[in-house]
């Protein structure tokens, strides 16, 4: 049983250490200002996933963020870019609501999207 767990353990050293090592790659910003700025009264834009649609030629991004106008949560939003450089939140409210306080989902956030033979779907917390 030890030597299983060890054998395990080293198995997954040896399989993390390279991205370990890969992932410290120097970034570049791309300019001074970010993509997606604070506009429409979000006071929070944060954990974004975008998806590249083929059908349309458009990026989709999906982000938790909160906008005291729609909620005071965390909230899931949407927007669009055909350049990754300019983009828009659409609609300007949000595609997913938290839940109730107290739900696993009181605050929606963490957005992970695929798109299958069916269409999109979003995974969150």
């Amino acid at each position: 049983m030890k030597r299983n767990i060890l054998i395990t353990l080293l198995t997954l050293i040896l399989f993390l250490l390279p991205v370990t090592v890969h992932s410290q790659l120097a970034w570049l910003r791309s300019g001074p200002n970010p993509v997606l700025a604070d506009t429409g009264g979000y006071d929070m834009i944060l954990e974004p996933s975008v998806l590249y649609d083929q059908t349309t030629n458009l990026y989709h991004m999906w982000f938790a963020g909160r906008n005291y106008t729609y909620t005071t949560g965390l909230a899931i939003y949407h927007a669009t870019s055909a350049d990754k450089v300019t983009w828009t939140i659409t609609p300007k409210t949000p595609v997913m609501l938290p839940g109730l306080s107290g739900d696993f989902d009181m605050t929606a956030r963490g957005p992970s999207v695929i798109r299958d033979e069916q269409g999109f779907k979003m995974y969150y917390l």
